[in-house]
């Protein structure tokens, strides 16, 4: 009973010593300074780094302080994002009491857990590139994201394998081999790597339930369209996301580099928003037989 109590306030745990660690950490950064070098996109200049115009001379001495606010404190958005995941694992454990669940999202296991990370780091790490615009500032952003991307993939995979150890294995690859190669391979290639993969593996999904259905293995139970509308609602966050990312450039014309609001910040929030209804999509999706 014990056990089950603290599997049960386990997501709170996780929600609040992420914050903690994480936002703790960038905020003594702001207060004492940031080392490292300027981050690469300064080269084309003040406004070259997503829109928002930064001061070329205090990056360069190391300073204190928030280099981009409207692109930095966009992600507090993380904040809220996150306690949606943490808050609806806490309850569906609270509901699960002493039985168990066959979906791993309402269940007691630690990879659900992991989730609230992944979905408040995405929001979190970017806070330190554009509060630093430093190079390394730059890769831990770049971390955040295949953090993200690198559940996707893995927690997919372990729906068709669930074998905790390949879930590891493949997560804590995914996330090593594409934070090394960030500042070397441009990371929109990148993500679109893991995101590809994703993809096939839904497809694979797809394909063994059509199998199970027409072999009248498996009958589609009551309200069993919620998961494809959170993931087309998913789909369509991340559209919008995009769009917004590519209007939050010094090329287009929607760019003001003085401006309070910043469509880069748009980016993160509608990020946030794909990060959770992702989070309905897995919590309401049946396991594939094994």
């Amino acid at each position: 009973m014990a056990d089950n109590t603290f599997n049960t306030i386990r997501p709170w745990v996780f929600y609040i010593l992420s914050i903690v660690l994480v936002l703790g950490a960038f905020l003594l950064f702001v207060g004492f300074g940031w080392p490292g070098e300027k981050n690469h996109c300064l080269e084309g200049g003040e406004t070259a780094c997503f829109c928002e115009r930064v001061d070329i001379a205090k990056v360069e001495a190391n300073e204190g302080g928030v280099r981009q606010p409207a692109n930095t404190w966009s992600n507090l958005y993380a904040i809220f994002t996150s306690l949606v995941v943490a808050l609806g694992l806490w309850r569906d454990r609270r509901l699960l009491g002493n039985g168990t669940a066959i979906n791993v999202m309402k269940s007691r296991h630690h990879i659900a857990d992991v989730y609230i990370f992944a979905v408040l780091f995405l929001g979190f790490g970017s806070m330190w590139f554009h509060g630093s615009i430093t190079q390394w500032g730059g890769k831990f952003d770049g971390m955040s994201m295949y953090v993200f991307v690198g559940y996707m993939v893995s927690y997919t995979l372990y729906r068709i394998v669930p074998l905790t150890w390949l879930f590891w294995l493949t997560y804590i690859g995914l996330v090593t081999v594409f934070t090394l190669l960030h500042n070397h391979v441009d990371p929109v290639i990148l993500i679109a790597i893991n995101v590809g993969i994703y993809i096939v593996l839904e497809i694979i999904i797809l394909i063994w339930r059509l199998f199970d259905y027409f072999g009248k293995r498996w009958t589609p139970g009551d309200n069993w369209y919620l998961p494809v509308i959170w993931w087309l609602s998913a789909l369509a966050c991340f559209g919008l996301a995009f769009m917004f990312w590519k209007w939050g450039v010094i090329e287009h014309q929607f760019c003001d580099p003085d401006s309070a609001f910043q469509w880069h910040g748009m980016w993160h929030v509608f990020a946030g928003f794909m990060a959770v209804f992702i989070y309905y999509y897995w919590r309401r999706v049946l396991p594939i037989r094994t």
